[in-house]
């Protein structure tokens, strides 16, 4: 589907993904994994494997990832990629297995 992208004044694909009454693609939603380092934290995005970002505290780590996603999505545009489909509505779970380690 080909929604209009008023910031950039012309057209982009969806790629399958809903667009509103006005033509402009719904807001796009990604998980965003955090995870302590020695300097803060670390934020892990699984829909963007390439990107590596991270900050001095959560917060800042969130919002570093924010803007990565933002810069790989405007690349993906001006490449004429296809985005990632959005997974932060989907459900995880995240265990700790405990090995012995004379195994």
């Amino acid at each position: 589907m080909t929604y209009h992208d008023p910031a950039r004044g012309r057209s982009a694909e969806t790629s399958g993904r809903a667009a509103n009454r006005c033509g402009m693609a719904d807001s796009l939603a990604y998980r965003v994994f955090l995870e302590p380092d020695e300097d803060g934290y670390r934020a892990i995005i699984p829909a963007f494997p390439r990107v590596f970002t991270c900050g001095d505290s959560a917060e800042d780590a969130l919002r570093m990832a924010k803007d990565a996603i933002e810069l790989e999505i405007s690349a993906a545009r001006d490449r004429g990629e296809d985005l990632p489909e959005p997974d932060g509505d989907v459900e995880f779970r995240t265990e700790r297995v405990v090995i012995d380690s004379a195994a």
